[in-house]
């Protein structure tokens, strides 16, 4: 069977709607392998850290977000998506210590919705732990700064 290029970037959105997952892997595999381009094989990498992730495949999931993370030029929410990839795989592996320093990663980097749910799942850990006034400071400030937000977000509405 052979696959160019434009052929797997161009059915990946179709695997993504139809949830197939297994064969956008296996076609990601082969154009990392043949791409020469090398946007062809960063778009691979992160193809593949996605797949696996979304296929529960930790061991390769991790892999690959690692190897996001090392690509040249990588933005800051991708970065983060990979981080946060390695965090949630630590915790199905009940490694909550490594997941909480990937945790800690995403929240500081990101605004968006992984910031939240890291920063809830540090508070989580923490709990887990035992060690509750840590946890209770976490959500805390977790829940003040979205408070804030809110309010100014609230406060611009009303001035237009």
């Amino acid at each position: 069977h052979h696959y160019n290029t434009c052929h797997v970037c161009w059915h990946f959105p179709d695997y993504c709607k139809k949830q197939n997952y297994q064969q956008a892997k296996e076609d990601y595999l082969q154009l990392e392998q043949i791409a020469e381009n090398p946007k062809n094989t960063s778009n691979s990498k992160v193809a593949l850290m996605r797949c696996n992730y979304q296929l529960k495949n930790c061991v390769d999931a991790t892999n690959y977000a690692n190897r996001v993370i090392a690509l040249e030029k990588v933005s800051a929410e991708l970065s983060s998506e990979a981080h946060y990839i390695i965090a949630q795989c630590k915790m199905a592996e009940q490694k909550y210590d490594e997941a909480m320093n990937e945790f800690k990663i995403v929240a500081a980097a990101s605004k968006a919705e992984i910031g939240a749910e890291s920063k809830y799942n540090i508070a989580l850990i923490l709990y887990q732990n035992k060690e509750y006034k840590k946890s209770e400071k976490e959500i805390y400030d977790f829940s003040a700064i979205h408070f804030f937000f809110i309010v100014f977000s609230l406060k611009k509405m009303q001035c237009k």
